[in-house]
């Protein structure tokens, strides 16, 4: 199982499209988790159940599949890491 999308991976340009329109941005986390209310592309005022490994779309539940909602939240924990670490290099730093 890939951990971030490649060039070829329809479901992998999607997330980053999600990551990059800013629509998870603001997408609470559950109960202090790392669950999220990630929204629907497709269908106005819905939201999956979401973490990096498992989320309540159709995509990952019948099919099995690391799903684009999926995706997007791992290329959100990757970017969440970089700028940790870059804001601990820089506070070292100084």
């Amino acid at each position: 199982m890939q951990t971030l999308p490649n060039d070829t991976d329809q479901r992998g340009q999607k997330a980053l499209a999600l990551v990059a329109s800013g629509a998870l941005d603001g997408a609470p986390y559950l109960d202090h988790s790392s669950l999220r209310l990630v929204p629907s592309q497709s269908k106005d005022g819905a939201f999956y159940i979401t973490d990096a490994c498992s989320c309540s779309c159709a995509d990952a539940k019948y099919r099995k599949v690391v799903c684009k909602h999926q995706q997007a939240v791992r290329i959100l924990n990757v970017l969440k890491l970089a700028e940790q670490t870059n804001r601990q290099h820089l506070e070292a730093a100084a």
